[in-house]
């Protein structure tokens, strides 16, 4: 009997060490035989519920994530266009300054550009290429040395946005006019739309799970009769 019972024992641990550890193979090494078997498991009003809260999440993500990304390029489209209204008129109306040597007009004309927080620097050049009469609000922006003159146009540059316009008089160029504008208003739109959005991918998973729970009665009802 003693033989009997010690090999029983020694049977019954030979079992418990071979037998495998249901939670720890989930939690140790979960694959997709586990995941699969687990999804098998899942009632059919609870996968009904997990297709459409999916399905509807994705949707939203997807067209909160183009909006998102249209209303970014369109918003610096926008903001090159207001700099290029902005270098036209102070442009058009530093060519008397210009015209006759005077920097302090120029510079007086330039602080005008107060009123438009988001420009931090702007540089009158004369005809030969040397800075006539400079504007800065930021004290980072002083601390640069203006630019070297380029040929028209505007650029997204180191968290800037950066323009230069030809001033012309008469059919001539006289002299160049450059605008350095921060992006701050392009981040805080950023922020404001991504709360948005956020709230907006809330409310309508909130509303797939609410009608996902009315509607399910009328699919699983004929299935659960059925059965």
């Amino acid at each position: 009997p003693r033989s009997l019972s010690s090999s029983s024992r020694s049977y019954g641990a030979n079992r418990e060490i071979g037998r495998p550890k249901i939670g720890m193979g989930i939690l140790g090494r979960s694959g997709p035989n586990e995941y699969a078997m687990m999804y098998r498991n899942v009632s059919i009003q609870r996968k009904l519920r997990l297709i459409t809260m999916a399905t509807v999440s994705v949707a939203l993500i997807l067209a909160c994530a183009t909006f998102l990304i249209y209303d970014q390029v369109a918003y610096r489209e926008s903001m090159r266009s207001d700099l290029g209204i902005l270098a036209e008129i102070f442009g058009s109306n530093s060519t008397a300054a210009l015209s006759f040597g005077d920097p302090p007009a120029a510079r007086a004309l330039l602080s005008g550009l107060r009123a438009k927080r988001s420009v931090i620097k702007a540089v009158i050049y004369s005809a030969n290429g040397k800075p006539f009469a400079e504007y800065v609000r930021k004290q980072s922006a002083a601390n640069s040395a203006p630019p070297g003159v380029r040929a028209d146009g505007s650029w997204f540059e180191g968290n800037r946005l950066r323009l230069f316009r030809s001033i012309v008089l008469d059919g001539q160029a006289i002299g160049s006019i450059y605008l350095e504008s921060d992006l701050d208003d392009l981040h805080s739109r950023l922020k404001r739309f991504s709360e948005i959005v956020i709230g907006v991918l809330f409310l309508g998973s909130l509303l797939a799970l609410a009608l996902s729970s009315q509607r399910q009665r009328s699919i699983t009802g004929p299935i659960a009769h059925l059965a």
